[in-house]
């Protein structure tokens, strides 16, 4: 009977992944149109359940004769809306509204959760936790809800084109998409391609799992000079291992894989996992049977976000599961192959900037650059990418060091709570504003002898450039999947039993 629902699981995943794909250009003028009063956002906002985080709108501090139009900026992954305070404002002086939608489960404050931590999903050291209701489990409700922005945000253009008076086709949207956000924006850049989207700006991209553990592990691995392939594994169980997986079970060796892609093979093979049974895992599991039901529940904490929480109350959670996790990776996984299909850009690509930090790892940066390379391919004239590089002199090898910002531009650098006054937001910011409002095709700087932090360097992006070393140096190629049937979930599950 176990086995029957794997089968049933994995067909019914692969079934919503088709439908997916399928309706992702599905759109026709009665949906963009808007049978309300007031702001179609405003109104979407307050039908979302983000009862402590709900999404924002800064409106154009200009005069309607100088309006442009719009920003949309999709925040990462924990977070919430207010991560678009520390540009809304700069971006709103230059004439734009800066829209900034709050995910699906993602707006809501931490809770007490009683003696023992029972009233809640996860509970942290102090007492404090989320129950994690409606935190997604599946990539379809990030689906629905991208469908429902991309939706929302063309009507509101054509709303206020009519409050301002200004002719909609003269009117401009652009994207910002921080960490989760960059997968987000992407696929509503598929929806709508450049007909809707002027240009997209994806900052520190998370396309899968976002965690540096993997990096970690693998430069450790290389620092002791042993084989690349066994590094490779080493970095897989170290992501593994802590969700209870053996090195040696039958499930870690299957999302490993063997083909010497050790990584792809992880990446592509957790997204089917997730595809295949994360909704089952949606709300409260009090029994988490088996092997893939202890992978799924298994806890995670991000300390630094909990720091930030407690101490400067930033907006949503640092703790969560697997599912939850696994859930976001299968959608940025999605999103990467979706942009690399025939006919993904036919509705024209938004000009494209991405930009990201050394202190990501070659792993997460690398699949930022095969989605590059793929988007220069498409249009050469639209697609730039650079990277903040480690401060000269930085040992990588010394923990303390690379996890400095002192040395280093930190993960997701665009964030509404911190103080300001950090040293790269000045330069930082006017890149955001200059290229986000046109001002700049691109903000690629030229690479310098003396290493920079400050600085965002150029990444080659032509083809053959994947084989130069200063580019070898800093991303991993050929991580990213590019095929659609890479990530369908077929029924391979029933050889592991994933139903016991």
């Amino acid at each position: 009977m176990k086995l029957v629902a794997a089968t049933l699981l994995a067909v019914a995943g692969a079934r919503r992944i088709v439908e997916s794909e399928r309706l992702k250009h599905n759109f026709t003028d009665v949906d963009y149109e808007w049978h309300g009063t007031g702001s179609p956002f405003e109104a979407w906002a307050e039908s979302q359940e983000t009862p402590d985080c709900p999404a924002r709108i800064r409106r154009s501090m200009c005069g309607n004769n100088d309006y442009r139009g719009m920003v949309v900026f999709v925040h990462g992954f924990s977070a919430c809306s207010e991560q678009v305070e520390s540009v809304s404002e700069v971006l709103a002086r230059n004439c734009v509204d800066v829209l900034a939608p709050t995910m699906p489960g993602h707006g809501r404050a931490p809770v007490w959760c009683g003696n023992g931590g029972d009233s809640c999903d996860v509970a942290c050291a102090n007492g404090m936790g989320w129950t994690h209701l409606d935190l997604p489990t599946h990539r379809s409700t990030y689906d629905t809800f991208a469908r429902d922005v991309h939706r929302t945000v063309t009507q509101e253009l054509n709303y206020r084109a009519g409050v301002t008076g200004k002719p909609a086709s003269q009117l401009e949207v652009s994207l910002i998409g921080l960490s989760f956000g960059a997968p987000v924006a992407l696929d509503l850049a598929l929806m709508g391609g450049s007909r809707h989207y002027a240009r997209m700006m994806l900052v520190n991209p998370y396309l899968a799992l976002g965690d540096e553990t993997i990096d970690q592990a693998k430069m450790d691995c290389e620092n002791a000079r042993r084989p690349a392939e066994e590094c490779e594994r080493e970095a897989v169980m170290a992501w593994l291992t802590p969700a209870g997986l053996a090195p040696d079970s039958a499930v870690a060796g299957y999302l490993g894989d063997s083909t010497g892609e050790v990584v792809r093979s992880l990446f592509s093979n957790l997204a089917k996992l997730s595809d295949a049974v994360g909704e089952s895992y949606q709300g409260r599991v009090e029994n988490a049977e088996g092997t893939i039901g202890g992978l799924m529940q298994a806890e995670r904490e991000w300390g630094a976000v909990c720091n930030q929480i407690w101490t400067e109350g930033r907006g949503g959670f640092c703790k969560f599961r697997n599912k939850h996790y696994l859930s976001t990776h299968s959608f940025g996984m999605h999103a990467v192959v979706d942009a690399q299909q025939w006919g993904a850009w036919s509705w024209g690509l938004p000009k494209t900037q991405i930009m990201t930090t050394e202190r990501d790892g070659k792993t997460r940066n690398g699949l930022s650059y095969d989605l590059a390379q793929h988007l220069h391919s498409v249009d050469p004239d639209k697609v730039s990418m650079c990277m903040h590089k480690f401060q000269q002199g930085v040992n990588r090898a010394d923990a303390g060091q690379y996890w400095n910002d002192a040395n280093s531009m930190p993960h997701a650098n665009l964030k509404g709570t911190r103080a300001g006054g950090r040293w790269w937001e000045p330069h930082l910011f006017d890149n955001v504003k200059q290229f986000t409002l046109g001002e700049r095709a691109s903000i690629n700087e030229p690479p310098r002898s003396q290493k920079d932090r400050n600085v965002c360097e150029e990444v080659r992006l032509e083809s053959g450039a994947e084989e130069r070393p200063e580019v070898l140096e800093v991303v991993d190629v050929g991580v990213a999947p590019s095929r659609s049937s890479e990530l369908w979930p077929g029924l391979v599950f029933n050889a592991l039993g994933l139903a016991r």
